[in-house]
């Protein structure tokens, strides 16, 4: 994905948010939260 923001939620229970993504072979984000139960 680029240039996608906000909460991707998976059927595994994953939660990722970002900030911003950039169009990068390297993802920089300003903040980066994963969690996984």
């Amino acid at each position: 994905m680029t240039n996608a923001g906000g909460s991707i939620v998976t059927r595994g229970g994953l939660t990722l948010s970002a900030d911003s993504w950039t169009n990068s072979n390297v993802i920089q984000a300003g903040r980066l939260t994963v969690n996984v139960n």
